[in-house]
């Protein structure tokens, strides 16, 4: 544990600070540090009092499989908090949807039964909407350009709207990588949308964005969807790029429009009250594992991403890359629609704020 103890002191101190006195704890940074000195022994007696702590045991949830990224990850986390708390916290770890779905986790997070997930925080829109700032179609130009939106002040801001509105804390951030369309018939244009049947999932982000692109969304569960495209009920479906080969639609979509136009992420949640129930030295010890999961989950992503294009190629998928034009040419058809979407939390403003991030 000593080997973590530098970047655990200057955690600590932000926790520590309003915590002597039984007021609620600071927001302890996502992905920073408080820059408190590594050598102050008052805080070194925090870290060190977890080991005298009652032991914790946390539950932890999440919808995909124990093969999947975010699987991996929560695994990864439940080791990580167990090795620098020497054994004294740990994660009773709940993955493939087996305490519900999706919207089952979320509601029981808030409430409590279920102390952790690992979940996108658009996901959270319903609990939290000022997430569409952060969400929008076409938002990022890449990895690196979503990770600085979040721990942008911008960021932050929806991190702490998480904990006012939705009871949730979120910590730190790993990618899951790019969305795109997948098709019967080769696109090599958005104006190949138009008059297409285009699952989609049915929330406003995607109904007002491929509306205006001029395609006709279909909702269709994904457990569906592979005899949706065999029997015409729809045409294109836009989806992420592993649960794509994870459903085996390249078998009747093997053609992918690969525009960019969504970068998805997730991360580790707490219900804030059991947060807040955790000593000092646990909420900055909780905070550094969360942190370390996720960059280390970051550092595996690009040779995740080149396994996930392998087998693109080897499952005979044929993708088309948008040129910088014709992803300009989109946004600017999106205009309207990206506005509106995000008109009761930002404006012009917070999208030439986002873009100076690039």
């Amino acid at each position: 544990m000593k080997k973590y103890l530098a970047r655990l002191l200057s955690l600590a101190m932000a926790l520590s600070l309003t915590a002597c006195g039984g007021a609620k704890t600071e927001d302890p940074a996502p992905g920073g540090d408080s820059g408190a000195p590594a050598e102050n022994a008052e805080y070194a007696e925090w870290i060190a009092s977890v080991a005298d702590d009652d032991p914790v045991v946390l539950s932890m949830a999440g919808c995909n499989t124990d093969e999947s990224l975010e699987g991996q990850s929560i695994h990864d986390l439940a080791e990580i908090l167990e090795e620098m708390s020497g054994g004294n916290m740990t994660l009773d770890v709940y993955t493939g949807g087996i305490l519900g779905s999706q919207s089952d986790m979320i509601q029981s997070v808030k409430g409590g039964s279920i102390d952790m997930m690992m979940v996108g925080p658009g996901a959270m829109e319903g609990s939290c909407p000022s997430i569409c700032t952060i969400s929008y179609l076409y938002a990022y130009q890449s990895e690196e350009h979503c990770l600085r939106v979040w721990n942008s002040e911008l960021g932050q801001s929806v991190v702490q709207n998480l904990i006012d509105e939705a009871n949730v804390r979120a910590f730190d951030i790993y990618y899951t990588g790019w969305r795109a369309l997948f098709s019967k018939e080769k696109m090599t244009s958005p104006d190949d949308l138009v008059g297409k049947k285009l699952r989609i999932a049915e929330i406003p982000l995607f109904v007002n964005a491929y509306t205006a692109l001029k395609a006709s969304p279909v909702y269709i569960d994904m457990s569906e969807t592979y005899s949706g495209l065999s029997s015409g009920i729809c045409d294109v479906v836009e989806q992420q790029m592993d649960i794509y080969l994870n459903f085996s639609l390249y078998d009747v979509a093997p053609y992918v429009f690969m525009d960019y136009h969504a970068f998805s992420w997730e991360s580790p949640m707490i219900n804030e009250d059991r947060f807040q129930r955790l000593t000092p030295a646990q909420q900055a010890l909780l905070t550094e594992a969360c942190n370390r999961a996720c960059a280390e989950a970051r550092e595996n992503y690009t040779q995740w991403w080149a396994d996930l294009m392998k087998a693109y190629e080897e499952n005979g998928c044929e993708i088309y890359e948008v040129t910088p034009e014709q992803r300009a040419d989109i946004q600017e058809q999106l205009k309207e629609s990206t506005l509106s979407y995000i008109s009761g939390y930002g404006d012009q403003s917070t999208v030439d704020f986002i873009n100076s991030l690039a």
